[in-house]
């Protein structure tokens, strides 16, 4: 029988524990993308605002597994023991990061810093229950994932759009059918969680579109997204506001398509799920290559 006055066992923290609570996947593709709006808004990628997106998205992630941690428990998320034994010196860490970094933002203006703080607090609000009832965002089904893409939205687009490094003209009407494009893709992979953490979420009591209406709804869902997605493109080349090179991008809800068809037609498990966002990053980061040996990049495949 073992003493019950014997010290409690430190939660181990290893390799699968860092991964856990970084959260490079997100880091990755959250960055890239950043960059490569920054090359359609700029002509050039924006790496500067790349920079501040990933350090963003690794603040967020800090509250988002502080947050998680009932469901994270239930569905054997590594780190999530040792997030709920350390949890005050996580978030003072992030809060100290946030308040170094915040001081060096501004050199990029008040604008931005009053973006960082704005993304900062949609995800505190998305994480922690600040809402009147004791409730987060994420507790919310009708702007779960709405929310979620929110904040990519305004991290991948915003940041590069207000830290603009070169000289072409952005209109008002580019922007929206960007945003078009990119908000319900994003919802895509808020979704792919969602089906892979279904049976941690019911479990916890957190309605997700899978535990709300099925895992078949929610793929009907992934699939409704991704034509909202490349109808975006479509249209906005077609209406003129989006160039070539912009309707490229619906390679993008296309390679979805394809996951949400040929890999995940049996359901999405916790390695699929990190490895069709590094898959994604892998598809910005070849753009992004594309673009940095100066290949062809419009129709007819003549000149930059």
């Amino acid at each position: 029988m073992s003493d019950p006055r014997a010290p409690a066992a430190v939660p181990a923290f290893g390799c699968a524990e860092f991964v856990s609570l970084v959260r490079p996947h997100i880091l990755l593709i959250a960055a890239l993308a950043a960059a490569a709006f920054g090359f359609l808004f700029d002509g050039v990628a924006n790496w500067h605002a790349a920079g501040w997106v990933a350090i963003d998205w690794l603040l967020l992630n800090f509250w988002n597994r502080l947050g998680d941690i009932a469901e994270d428990q239930l569905n054997g998320v590594p780190g999530a023991a040792f997030a709920a034994a350390h949890r005050r010196p996580l978030a003072v860490a992030a809060g100290v990061l946030f308040t170094l970094t915040l001081g060096l933002t501004l050199r990029d203006g008040v604008t931005f810093v009053l973006s960082r703080i704005g993304f900062q607090a949609v995800g505190f609000a998305y994480n922690f229950k600040l809402l009147p009832g004791g409730r987060r965002l994420k507790d919310l089904l009708a702007i779960k994932n709405l929310s979620a893409g929110l904040l990519f939205v305004l991290s991948d687009l915003g940041y590069p759009l207000l830290l603009r490094q070169g000289q072409r003209s952005v209109t008002f009407a580019e922007v929206v059918f960007l945003v078009a494009f990119f908000w319900p893709l994003e919802m895509t992979y808020e979704l792919f969680y969602d089906l892979r953490d279904l049976a941690g979420d019911r479990a916890a009591g957190i309605t997700t579109v899978p535990v709300r209406f099925g895992a078949p709804r929610a793929r009907q869902a992934i699939a409704a997204l991704i034509t909202l997605s490349a109808a975006a493109l479509v249209f906005g080349w077609a209406l003129g506001p989006l160039s070539f090179l912009e309707l490229l991008l619906i390679a993008a809800p296309v390679q979805q398509a394809l996951v949400l068809a040929l890999w995940f037609g049996r359901g999405v498990t916790p390695a699929g799920a990190v490895a069709v966002t590094y898959l994604g990053a892998a598809q910005l980061g070849s753009f992004l290559a594309w673009t940095g040996f100066g290949l062809p990049l419009q129709w007819p495949w003549v000149g930059p």
